[in-house]
């Protein structure tokens, strides 16, 4: 017999980017030490902790500097 793997709902974890407050998907493969980004402004993050969910902004050539610009509605 053999188990069939699907990622559901209660599955899939979310953090929120400390930039531009949207939600960052966390794969069910991830693993902690792994980058993830933001899709909507880019920002790169390292994941500290699968349960509960931490991440921590990755400092240098990606900073807040470089999102000060974009417009991002509420």
């Amino acid at each position: 017999m053999s188990r069939k793997f699907d990622m559901d709902e209660e599955d899939t974890k979310f953090a929120l980017c400390e930039i531009c407050d949207s939600d960052i998907m966390i794969d069910f493969y991830s693993d902690i030490g792994d980058t993830v980004s933001c899709d909507d402004c880019g920002a790169h993050y390292i994941l500290r902790s699968i349960s509960p969910v931490r991440i921590s902004l990755i400092e240098g050539e990606d900073d807040d500097e470089s999102c000060k610009d974009l417009d991002f509605d509420d």
